[in-house]
Protein backbone atom coordinates (compact mmCIF):
# COMPACT_ATOMS: atom_id res chain seq x y z
CA UNK A 1 0.00 0.00 0.00
CA UNK A 2 1.61 3.27 -1.05
CA UNK A 3 1.83 5.99 1.50
CA UNK A 4 -0.68 8.80 1.67
CA UNK A 5 0.47 12.32 0.91
CA UNK A 6 -0.21 14.62 3.84
CA UNK A 7 2.19 17.51 3.18
CA UNK A 8 1.43 20.37 0.82
CA UNK A 9 5.03 21.65 0.89
CA UNK A 10 6.32 23.22 -2.30
CA UNK A 11 8.51 21.33 -4.73
CA UNK A 12 11.83 22.91 -3.62
CA UNK A 13 11.20 22.26 0.09
CA UNK A 14 10.34 18.64 -0.62
CA UNK A 15 13.45 18.27 -2.77
CA UNK A 16 15.65 19.75 -0.02
CA UNK A 17 13.67 17.95 2.69
CA UNK A 18 13.21 21.17 4.64
CA UNK A 19 10.11 22.37 6.44
CA UNK A 20 7.98 24.64 4.23
CA UNK A 21 6.35 27.59 6.02
CA UNK A 22 3.63 27.52 3.30
CA UNK A 23 3.65 31.33 3.22
CA UNK A 24 2.53 31.53 -0.38
CA UNK A 25 2.77 32.85 -3.05
CA UNK A 26 6.47 32.55 -2.07
CA UNK A 27 7.67 30.54 0.92
CA UNK A 28 10.82 31.61 2.81
CA UNK A 29 13.03 28.81 1.41
CA UNK A 30 12.26 29.74 -2.22
CA UNK A 31 12.59 33.45 -1.46
CA UNK A 32 16.02 32.94 0.13
CA UNK A 33 17.14 30.76 -2.78
CA UNK A 34 15.74 33.30 -5.28
CA UNK A 35 13.64 30.59 -6.89
CA UNK A 36 10.07 30.71 -8.20
CA UNK A 37 7.92 28.94 -5.64
CA UNK A 38 5.74 26.17 -7.11
CA UNK A 39 3.02 26.66 -4.52
CA UNK A 40 1.24 23.89 -2.62
CA UNK A 41 1.66 20.31 -3.77
CA UNK A 42 -1.36 18.21 -4.70
CA UNK A 43 -2.46 15.46 -2.34
CA UNK A 44 -3.69 13.44 -5.33
CA UNK A 45 -1.48 10.43 -6.01
CA UNK A 46 -1.56 8.32 -9.16
CA UNK A 47 -0.96 4.61 -8.64
CA UNK A 48 -0.26 1.99 -11.29
CA UNK A 49 -0.50 -1.41 -9.65
CA UNK A 50 -0.02 -3.23 -12.94
CA UNK A 51 -2.71 -5.76 -11.95
CA UNK A 52 -5.78 -4.38 -13.71
CA UNK A 53 -7.59 -6.65 -16.13
CA UNK A 54 -8.59 -5.58 -19.62
CA UNK A 55 -12.19 -5.21 -18.47
CA UNK A 56 -11.08 -2.41 -16.15
CA UNK A 57 -10.58 -0.17 -19.19
CA UNK A 58 -14.30 0.17 -19.79
CA UNK A 59 -15.83 3.41 -18.66
CA UNK A 60 -18.80 3.02 -16.34
CA UNK A 61 -21.52 5.69 -16.35
CA UNK A 62 -20.55 6.78 -12.84
CA UNK A 63 -16.90 6.98 -13.77
CA UNK A 64 -17.66 8.96 -16.91
CA UNK A 65 -19.72 11.38 -14.87
CA UNK A 66 -16.92 11.74 -12.34
CA UNK A 67 -14.45 12.36 -15.15
CA UNK A 68 -16.68 15.02 -16.71
CA UNK A 69 -16.93 16.76 -13.37
CA UNK A 70 -13.20 16.60 -12.73
CA UNK A 71 -10.55 19.20 -13.38
CA UNK A 72 -9.30 17.79 -16.68
CA UNK A 73 -10.33 19.65 -19.82
CA UNK A 74 -13.11 17.84 -21.71
CA UNK A 75 -10.98 17.49 -24.83
CA UNK A 76 -7.90 16.20 -23.04
CA UNK A 77 -6.02 13.07 -24.06
CA UNK A 78 -6.77 11.22 -20.80
CA UNK A 79 -9.99 9.63 -19.59
CA UNK A 80 -10.56 8.81 -15.91
CA UNK A 81 -12.02 5.31 -15.64
CA UNK A 82 -12.16 5.04 -11.84
CA UNK A 83 -11.70 7.26 -8.85
CA UNK A 84 -12.20 6.92 -5.12
CA UNK A 85 -10.97 7.86 -1.66
CA UNK A 86 -7.59 6.56 -0.56
CA UNK A 87 -7.68 5.20 2.99
CA UNK A 88 -5.60 7.68 5.02
CA UNK A 89 -2.79 6.56 7.29
CA UNK A 90 -4.14 8.78 10.02
CA UNK A 91 -7.47 10.44 10.74
CA UNK A 92 -8.22 13.66 8.95
CA UNK A 93 -6.64 12.80 5.59
CA UNK A 94 -8.46 13.55 2.36
CA UNK A 95 -6.31 11.89 -0.31
CA UNK A 96 -7.85 10.08 -3.26
CA UNK A 97 -6.70 7.92 -6.13
CA UNK A 98 -7.59 7.85 -9.81
CA UNK A 99 -7.00 5.46 -12.71
CA UNK A 100 -6.66 6.97 -16.18
CA UNK A 101 -6.31 5.62 -19.69
CA UNK A 102 -5.46 7.35 -22.96
CA UNK A 103 -8.26 8.12 -25.37
CA UNK A 104 -8.47 5.89 -28.41
CA UNK A 105 -6.66 7.68 -31.25
CA UNK A 106 -8.80 8.88 -34.15
CA UNK A 107 -8.22 6.93 -37.31
CA UNK A 108 -6.23 8.84 -39.90
CA UNK A 109 -8.09 9.20 -43.23
CA UNK A 110 -6.27 7.13 -45.83
CA UNK A 111 -8.34 7.46 -49.02
CA UNK A 112 -9.30 10.55 -50.97
CA UNK A 113 -12.98 10.00 -50.12
CA UNK A 114 -12.18 9.79 -46.42
CA UNK A 115 -10.13 12.98 -46.52
CA UNK A 116 -12.86 14.88 -48.37
CA UNK A 117 -15.48 13.53 -45.95
CA UNK A 118 -13.40 14.60 -42.97
CA UNK A 119 -13.00 18.10 -44.39
CA UNK A 120 -16.72 18.42 -45.11
CA UNK A 121 -17.63 17.30 -41.59
CA UNK A 122 -15.25 19.86 -40.13
CA UNK A 123 -16.75 22.65 -42.26
CA UNK A 124 -20.28 21.66 -41.28
CA UNK A 125 -19.34 21.58 -37.62
CA UNK A 126 -18.29 25.23 -37.71
CA UNK A 127 -20.73 26.48 -40.35
CA UNK A 128 -24.07 24.75 -39.77
CA UNK A 129 -25.85 28.06 -39.08
CA UNK A 130 -24.67 29.83 -42.23
CA UNK A 131 -26.30 30.58 -45.55
CA UNK A 132 -24.15 27.94 -47.24
CA UNK A 133 -25.47 25.11 -45.07
CA UNK A 134 -29.02 26.49 -45.18
CA UNK A 135 -29.08 26.38 -48.98
CA UNK A 136 -27.59 22.88 -49.12
CA UNK A 137 -29.56 20.92 -46.55
CA UNK A 138 -28.38 17.62 -48.06
CA UNK A 139 -24.75 18.17 -46.97
CA UNK A 140 -24.93 16.07 -43.75
CA UNK A 141 -25.93 13.03 -45.83
CA UNK A 142 -22.95 13.24 -48.21
CA UNK A 143 -19.88 11.97 -46.26
CA UNK A 144 -20.90 8.31 -46.21
CA UNK A 145 -21.68 8.36 -49.96
CA UNK A 146 -18.48 9.86 -51.35
CA UNK A 147 -16.74 6.50 -51.74
CA UNK A 148 -19.56 5.35 -54.06
CA UNK A 149 -19.09 8.04 -56.72
CA UNK A 150 -16.01 9.78 -58.10
CA UNK A 151 -18.04 12.71 -59.45
CA UNK A 152 -19.77 13.27 -56.10
CA UNK A 153 -16.41 13.10 -54.35
CA UNK A 154 -14.74 15.56 -56.73
CA UNK A 155 -17.64 18.03 -56.62
CA UNK A 156 -17.61 17.85 -52.83
CA UNK A 157 -13.86 18.48 -52.80
CA UNK A 158 -14.40 21.57 -54.98
CA UNK A 159 -17.19 22.73 -52.67
CA UNK A 160 -15.02 22.29 -49.56
CA UNK A 161 -12.19 24.24 -51.19
CA UNK A 162 -14.49 27.10 -52.20
CA UNK A 163 -16.19 27.22 -48.80
CA UNK A 164 -12.85 27.24 -46.97
CA UNK A 165 -11.51 30.05 -49.17
CA UNK A 166 -14.74 32.00 -48.67
CA UNK A 167 -14.32 31.66 -44.89
CA UNK A 168 -10.78 33.04 -45.27
CA UNK A 169 -12.16 36.14 -46.97
CA UNK A 170 -11.02 35.53 -50.55
CA UNK A 171 -12.86 37.59 -53.21
CA UNK A 172 -15.58 35.91 -55.21
CA UNK A 173 -13.57 35.82 -58.45
CA UNK A 174 -10.87 33.65 -56.80
CA UNK A 175 -13.00 31.02 -55.06
CA UNK A 176 -13.18 28.67 -58.05
CA UNK A 177 -9.70 29.43 -59.41
CA UNK A 178 -8.41 25.97 -58.49
CA UNK A 179 -7.46 22.79 -60.33
CA UNK A 180 -10.36 21.11 -58.52
CA UNK A 181 -12.82 22.96 -60.78
CA UNK A 182 -11.85 21.32 -64.11
CA UNK A 183 -11.40 18.02 -62.26
CA UNK A 184 -15.01 18.17 -61.03
CA UNK A 185 -16.22 18.98 -64.56
CA UNK A 186 -14.35 15.99 -66.02
CA UNK A 187 -15.77 13.68 -63.35
CA UNK A 188 -19.29 14.89 -64.09
CA UNK A 189 -18.77 14.37 -67.82
CA UNK A 190 -17.60 10.78 -67.23
CA UNK A 191 -20.62 10.08 -65.03
CA UNK A 192 -23.03 11.60 -67.56
CA UNK A 193 -21.56 9.54 -70.40
CA UNK A 194 -21.25 6.38 -68.31
CA UNK A 195 -23.61 3.75 -66.89
CA UNK A 196 -24.22 5.57 -63.59
CA UNK A 197 -26.10 8.60 -64.88
CA UNK A 198 -29.46 7.93 -63.23
CA UNK A 199 -28.22 7.49 -59.67
CA UNK A 200 -28.67 9.48 -56.49
CA UNK A 201 -24.93 10.16 -56.32
CA UNK A 202 -24.74 11.61 -59.84
CA UNK A 203 -27.83 13.71 -59.19
CA UNK A 204 -26.25 14.94 -55.95
CA UNK A 205 -23.05 15.89 -57.78
CA UNK A 206 -25.00 17.83 -60.42
CA UNK A 207 -27.08 19.69 -57.84
CA UNK A 208 -23.98 20.47 -55.79
CA UNK A 209 -22.08 21.76 -58.83
CA UNK A 210 -24.98 24.06 -59.71
CA UNK A 211 -25.06 25.37 -56.15
CA UNK A 212 -21.29 25.92 -56.13
CA UNK A 213 -21.64 28.18 -59.15
CA UNK A 214 -24.56 30.03 -57.56
CA UNK A 215 -22.86 30.61 -54.21
CA UNK A 216 -19.19 31.05 -55.01
CA UNK A 217 -19.10 32.88 -58.35
CA UNK A 218 -20.59 35.94 -59.98
CA UNK A 219 -22.37 33.70 -62.47
CA UNK A 220 -20.48 34.85 -65.55
CA UNK A 221 -18.86 31.48 -66.30
CA UNK A 222 -21.90 29.29 -65.65
CA UNK A 223 -24.88 28.30 -67.77
CA UNK A 224 -27.34 27.74 -64.94
CA UNK A 225 -30.32 27.20 -67.21
CA UNK A 226 -28.74 24.34 -69.17
CA UNK A 227 -27.41 22.83 -65.96
CA UNK A 228 -30.90 22.85 -64.42
CA UNK A 229 -32.29 21.16 -67.51
CA UNK A 230 -29.69 18.44 -67.02
CA UNK A 231 -30.77 18.01 -63.40
CA UNK A 232 -34.40 17.64 -64.50
CA UNK A 233 -33.38 15.03 -67.10
CA UNK A 234 -31.59 12.92 -64.48
CA UNK A 235 -34.54 13.25 -62.08
CA UNK A 236 -36.90 11.94 -64.73
CA UNK A 237 -34.61 9.07 -65.65
CA UNK A 238 -33.91 8.12 -62.04
CA UNK A 239 -37.58 7.48 -61.31
CA UNK A 240 -39.39 7.44 -57.99
CA UNK A 241 -37.84 8.45 -54.69
CA UNK A 242 -36.45 5.96 -52.19
CA UNK A 243 -38.22 6.80 -48.92
CA UNK A 244 -35.42 5.10 -46.98
CA UNK A 245 -32.63 7.12 -48.60
CA UNK A 246 -32.08 10.37 -46.71
CA UNK A 247 -29.87 11.81 -49.44
CA UNK A 248 -32.46 11.07 -52.14
CA UNK A 249 -35.23 12.70 -50.09
CA UNK A 250 -33.24 15.81 -49.19
CA UNK A 251 -32.06 16.31 -52.79
CA UNK A 252 -35.63 16.02 -54.07
CA UNK A 253 -36.99 18.42 -51.47
CA UNK A 254 -34.33 21.03 -52.17
CA UNK A 255 -34.76 20.69 -55.92
CA UNK A 256 -38.51 21.09 -55.86
CA UNK A 257 -38.26 24.41 -54.03
CA UNK A 258 -35.79 25.67 -56.63
CA UNK A 259 -37.94 24.39 -59.50
CA UNK A 260 -41.08 25.91 -57.98
CA UNK A 261 -39.49 29.37 -57.99
CA UNK A 262 -38.70 28.86 -61.69
CA UNK A 263 -42.27 27.71 -62.31
CA UNK A 264 -43.63 30.92 -60.77
CA UNK A 265 -42.12 32.88 -63.66
CA UNK A 266 -43.76 30.60 -66.23
CA UNK A 267 -41.05 27.94 -66.65
CA UNK A 268 -43.07 24.72 -66.88
CA UNK A 269 -41.54 21.62 -65.35
CA UNK A 270 -42.82 18.10 -66.00
CA UNK A 271 -41.46 16.59 -62.79
CA UNK A 272 -42.46 19.32 -60.34
CA UNK A 273 -45.88 17.83 -59.59
CA UNK A 274 -44.33 14.37 -59.18
CA UNK A 275 -41.78 15.73 -56.71
CA UNK A 276 -44.38 17.50 -54.59
CA UNK A 277 -46.65 14.47 -54.56
CA UNK A 278 -43.71 12.32 -53.44
CA UNK A 279 -42.55 14.52 -50.57
CA UNK A 280 -45.29 16.88 -49.43
CA UNK A 281 -46.74 14.30 -47.03
CA UNK A 282 -43.48 12.49 -46.23
CA UNK A 283 -43.44 12.47 -42.39
CA UNK A 284 -39.66 12.68 -41.98
CA UNK A 285 -38.85 15.08 -44.81
CA UNK A 286 -38.94 18.23 -42.68
CA UNK A 287 -36.87 16.70 -39.93
CA UNK A 288 -34.31 15.57 -42.50
CA UNK A 289 -33.85 18.83 -44.36
CA UNK A 290 -35.13 21.71 -42.26
CA UNK A 291 -35.41 21.13 -38.57
CA UNK A 292 -32.56 21.28 -36.13
CA UNK A 293 -32.57 21.78 -32.39
CA UNK A 294 -32.90 25.56 -32.41
CA UNK A 295 -36.17 25.30 -34.38
CA UNK A 296 -38.01 23.75 -31.44
CA UNK A 297 -40.49 26.63 -31.66
CA UNK A 298 -42.06 24.80 -34.63
CA UNK A 299 -44.47 22.05 -33.68
CA UNK A 300 -45.40 20.24 -36.87
CA UNK A 301 -46.55 23.36 -38.76
CA UNK A 302 -44.08 22.99 -41.59
CA UNK A 303 -46.22 20.41 -43.39
CA UNK A 304 -48.91 23.08 -43.89
CA UNK A 305 -46.27 25.56 -45.10
CA UNK A 306 -44.90 22.98 -47.52
CA UNK A 307 -48.38 22.29 -48.87
CA UNK A 308 -49.12 25.99 -49.46
CA UNK A 309 -45.84 26.43 -51.31
CA UNK A 310 -46.50 23.34 -53.42
CA UNK A 311 -49.71 24.98 -54.69
CA UNK A 312 -48.11 28.29 -55.67
CA UNK A 313 -47.25 27.26 -59.24
CA UNK A 314 -50.77 25.86 -59.94
CA UNK A 315 -52.32 29.02 -58.45
CA UNK A 316 -50.18 31.21 -60.73
CA UNK A 317 -51.27 29.18 -63.76
CA UNK A 318 -54.88 29.57 -62.66
CA UNK A 319 -54.43 33.33 -62.29
CA UNK A 320 -52.95 33.60 -65.80
CA UNK A 321 -55.88 31.65 -67.19
CA UNK A 322 -58.39 33.97 -65.48
CA UNK A 323 -56.50 37.00 -66.83
CA UNK A 324 -57.22 35.90 -70.39
CA UNK A 325 -61.02 35.99 -69.89
CA UNK A 326 -62.02 37.61 -66.56
CA UNK A 327 -65.71 38.02 -67.41
CA UNK A 328 -66.14 34.38 -68.32
CA UNK A 329 -64.41 33.07 -65.21
CA UNK A 330 -66.09 34.88 -62.33
CA UNK A 331 -66.94 31.68 -60.46
CA UNK A 332 -63.47 30.32 -61.06
CA UNK A 333 -61.99 33.54 -59.65
CA UNK A 334 -64.22 33.43 -56.55
CA UNK A 335 -63.21 29.84 -55.86
CA UNK A 336 -59.52 30.67 -56.21
CA UNK A 337 -59.79 33.71 -53.91
CA UNK A 338 -61.53 31.60 -51.28
CA UNK A 339 -58.78 28.99 -51.45
CA UNK A 340 -56.04 31.64 -51.25
CA UNK A 341 -57.69 33.30 -48.25
CA UNK A 342 -57.89 29.96 -46.44
CA UNK A 343 -54.18 29.28 -46.91
CA UNK A 344 -53.22 32.87 -46.09
CA UNK A 345 -55.11 32.66 -42.79
CA UNK A 346 -53.41 29.37 -41.92
CA UNK A 347 -49.98 30.87 -42.62
CA UNK A 348 -50.71 33.91 -40.45
CA UNK A 349 -51.75 31.69 -37.54
CA UNK A 350 -48.56 29.65 -37.99
CA UNK A 351 -46.46 32.82 -37.88
CA UNK A 352 -48.23 33.96 -34.71
CA UNK A 353 -47.71 30.60 -32.97
CA UNK A 354 -44.04 30.33 -33.96
CA UNK A 355 -43.28 33.87 -32.77
CA UNK A 356 -45.16 33.22 -29.52
CA UNK A 357 -42.98 30.15 -28.86
CA UNK A 358 -39.68 31.60 -30.09
CA UNK A 359 -39.77 34.87 -28.15
CA UNK A 360 -39.82 33.43 -24.58
CA UNK A 361 -37.08 30.96 -25.57
CA UNK A 362 -34.85 33.86 -26.61
CA UNK A 363 -34.67 32.66 -30.22
CA UNK A 364 -36.02 35.93 -31.63
CA UNK A 365 -37.26 39.34 -30.60
CA UNK A 366 -38.83 42.41 -32.10
CA UNK A 367 -36.73 45.52 -31.40
CA UNK A 368 -37.21 49.22 -32.06
CA UNK A 369 -35.18 50.39 -35.04
CA UNK A 370 -35.14 54.14 -35.81
CA UNK A 371 -33.06 53.44 -38.92
CA UNK A 372 -35.92 51.53 -40.53
CA UNK A 373 -38.99 53.33 -41.85
CA UNK A 374 -41.40 50.97 -40.04
CA UNK A 375 -39.62 51.77 -36.74
CA UNK A 376 -38.86 48.19 -35.70
CA UNK A 377 -37.04 45.10 -36.90
CA UNK A 378 -36.46 41.44 -36.05
CA UNK A 379 -33.42 40.05 -34.27
CA UNK A 380 -32.63 36.32 -34.14
CA UNK A 381 -30.35 34.02 -32.20
CA UNK A 382 -30.17 31.68 -35.19
CA UNK A 383 -29.97 32.35 -38.92
CA UNK A 384 -31.86 29.11 -39.51
CA UNK A 385 -34.89 30.39 -37.65
CA UNK A 386 -34.70 33.63 -39.65
CA UNK A 387 -34.60 31.59 -42.86
CA UNK A 388 -37.65 29.54 -41.86
CA UNK A 389 -39.70 32.57 -40.81
CA UNK A 390 -38.82 34.81 -43.75
CA UNK A 391 -39.88 31.98 -46.07
CA UNK A 392 -43.34 31.81 -44.46
CA UNK A 393 -43.68 35.59 -44.65
CA UNK A 394 -42.71 35.52 -48.34
CA UNK A 395 -45.28 32.84 -49.19
CA UNK A 396 -48.03 34.77 -47.39
CA UNK A 397 -47.01 37.96 -49.20
CA UNK A 398 -47.38 36.19 -52.56
CA UNK A 399 -50.85 34.90 -51.64
CA UNK A 400 -52.01 38.36 -50.55
CA UNK A 401 -50.71 39.85 -53.79
CA UNK A 402 -52.65 37.26 -55.80
CA UNK A 403 -55.83 38.05 -53.85
CA UNK A 404 -55.41 41.76 -54.58
CA UNK A 405 -54.62 41.23 -58.27
CA UNK A 406 -57.62 38.93 -58.76
CA UNK A 407 -59.92 41.58 -57.31
CA UNK A 408 -58.34 44.27 -59.50
CA UNK A 409 -59.34 42.30 -62.62
CA UNK A 410 -62.98 43.10 -61.91
CA UNK A 411 -62.97 46.84 -61.28
CA UNK A 412 -61.64 49.15 -58.59
CA UNK A 413 -58.79 47.58 -56.60
CA UNK A 414 -59.74 46.56 -53.05
CA UNK A 415 -58.03 49.00 -50.65
CA UNK A 416 -58.36 46.52 -47.78
CA UNK A 417 -56.66 43.76 -49.77
CA UNK A 418 -53.82 46.09 -50.70
CA UNK A 419 -53.44 47.21 -47.08
CA UNK A 420 -53.07 43.59 -45.99
CA UNK A 421 -50.48 43.05 -48.73
CA UNK A 422 -48.62 46.23 -47.78
CA UNK A 423 -48.59 45.27 -44.07
CA UNK A 424 -47.10 41.90 -44.96
CA UNK A 425 -44.41 43.60 -47.07
CA UNK A 426 -43.48 45.73 -44.06
CA UNK A 427 -43.06 42.56 -41.98
CA UNK A 428 -40.72 41.25 -44.68
CA UNK A 429 -38.65 44.45 -44.53
CA UNK A 430 -38.10 43.91 -40.81
CA UNK A 431 -35.77 41.00 -41.68
CA UNK A 432 -33.32 43.18 -43.64
CA UNK A 433 -31.36 44.75 -40.73
CA UNK A 434 -30.67 41.29 -39.29
CA UNK A 435 -29.79 39.92 -42.73
CA UNK A 436 -27.32 42.77 -43.29
CA UNK A 437 -25.50 41.78 -40.08
CA UNK A 438 -24.78 38.21 -41.24
CA UNK A 439 -21.88 36.84 -43.26
CA UNK A 440 -22.12 37.77 -46.96
CA UNK A 441 -23.62 34.52 -48.30
CA UNK A 442 -26.16 34.25 -45.48
CA UNK A 443 -27.05 37.92 -45.95
CA UNK A 444 -27.48 37.52 -49.69
CA UNK A 445 -29.68 34.47 -49.23
CA UNK A 446 -32.13 36.25 -46.92
CA UNK A 447 -31.95 39.45 -48.97
CA UNK A 448 -33.07 37.65 -52.13
CA UNK A 449 -36.18 36.37 -50.35
CA UNK A 450 -37.11 39.88 -49.16
CA UNK A 451 -36.30 41.58 -52.50
CA UNK A 452 -39.73 41.29 -54.24
CA UNK A 453 -41.49 42.91 -51.26
CA UNK A 454 -39.72 46.20 -52.06
CA UNK A 455 -42.31 46.66 -54.83
CA UNK A 456 -44.61 48.16 -52.18
CA UNK A 457 -42.00 50.69 -50.97
CA UNK A 458 -42.22 54.34 -52.01
CA UNK A 459 -39.86 57.34 -52.05
CA UNK A 460 -37.46 57.59 -49.11
CA UNK A 461 -38.78 54.28 -47.87
CA UNK A 462 -37.44 52.53 -50.97
CA UNK A 463 -34.12 54.40 -50.77
CA UNK A 464 -33.63 53.26 -47.18
CA UNK A 465 -34.45 49.64 -48.01
CA UNK A 466 -32.20 49.77 -51.08
CA UNK A 467 -29.22 50.62 -48.87
CA UNK A 468 -29.94 47.60 -46.67
CA UNK A 469 -30.42 45.36 -49.70
CA UNK A 470 -27.09 46.45 -51.17
CA UNK A 471 -25.45 45.57 -47.85
CA UNK A 472 -26.81 42.03 -48.13
CA UNK A 473 -25.50 41.92 -51.73
CA UNK A 474 -21.95 43.00 -50.84
CA UNK A 475 -20.36 39.68 -51.84
CA UNK A 476 -21.60 38.92 -55.37
CA UNK A 477 -22.95 42.38 -56.23
CA UNK A 478 -25.80 41.03 -58.37
CA UNK A 479 -28.08 44.07 -58.05
CA UNK A 480 -27.48 47.40 -59.84
CA UNK A 481 -26.20 50.18 -57.58
CA UNK A 482 -28.50 52.72 -59.22
CA UNK A 483 -31.81 53.13 -57.36
CA UNK A 484 -33.98 53.46 -60.45
CA UNK A 485 -32.39 50.44 -62.07
CA UNK A 486 -32.82 48.50 -58.83
CA UNK A 487 -36.51 49.42 -58.75
CA UNK A 488 -36.86 48.01 -62.27
CA UNK A 489 -35.24 44.75 -61.15
CA UNK A 490 -37.54 44.54 -58.12
CA UNK A 491 -40.63 45.17 -60.24
CA UNK A 492 -39.57 42.61 -62.85
CA UNK A 493 -39.01 39.86 -60.26
CA UNK A 494 -42.20 40.69 -58.33
CA UNK A 495 -44.34 40.62 -61.48
CA UNK A 496 -42.87 37.31 -62.65
CA UNK A 497 -43.44 35.53 -59.35
CA UNK A 498 -47.05 36.76 -59.14
CA UNK A 499 -48.00 35.86 -62.72
CA UNK A 500 -48.39 39.45 -63.94
CA UNK A 501 -45.79 39.05 -66.70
Amino acid sequence: MPGVRTSQACYLCKQRKTRCDQNWPTCYTCKAARKVCSGPSSLLKFVDSGKRSRSDDSVSPDSAKTSAEGSLPPNGSRVMISRGPLRPASDGGNASFGVFRLQAPRATPTTVSERVSSRLISLLKHGEDTGVAMQMSYLPHLPQRLSESDCLRDCTALFCSAWSDYNRGKPVDQLLATRLYPKAIRSLQRAINGPHLYTVETLGAMIMFERIGTLFSNGEAHSFESHRRGIEHVMLGKGSLDAGDKLDLSLAFKSQWELTFLALSGVDNPILRLLWESTVDEPDIMRLVVFVEELQCFDGEYAAINRSFSLLAPWIREFRAIQTDPNGMVERMASLVEELCTHETVLQSIIDRVVARATPLGHMREVSDPNLHVGKSFDFASARLAQALVGIHAIRRMLLRLIFDLGALYGTPDAGAYRAYRDQCERNWMFLPYAASLDPISAGFLGRIVLPSLEAAQGDEFNQLADLLWTTDRFQCKYPRDREMLREVVLSIAMKESGRS
